[in-house]
């Protein structure tokens, strides 16, 4: 089980990640080795989680990715595979797509 006793966090968030770890992340990837976790298996792992919001997905991502920096820092593992594992792309946010203007003819040419 991960220690995050260390890090100054509240004792409801440690309940907390310990329940996810326990009932989201152990019982699908807690038999993989730590330095064989990928990315492409985090984000096979989440897509079995589509039922929950985003928010809750989330959830579950900080204490997995919390785990796998204190492995990265401790050297049980070479990389992080969750760094960024929800971040996507940055476009134009809907307000911005909204109010954005399109080029006159004249700006085109």
């Amino acid at each position: 089980m991960a220690d995050f006793s260390g890090q100054g966090l509240k004792p409801r968030t440690l309940d907390h990640y310990a329940q996810v770890l326990r009932d989201h992340v152990y019982p699908t990837l807690g038999t993989t080795p730590l330095r064989s976790l990928t990315r492409p298996m985090l984000k096979a792992w989440l897509g079995t989680k589509t039922a929950l919001s985003r928010e809750t997905v989330k959830n579950l991502v900080i204490p997995l990715r919390a785990m796998l920096n204190d492995a990265l820092d401790d050297g049980l593992t070479l990389a992080n595979p969750a760094v960024r594992l929800l971040k996507r792309a940055r476009g134009l946010t809907e307000q911005d797509a909204r109010t954005a203007e399109a080029y006159t003819k004249d700006e085109l040419g």
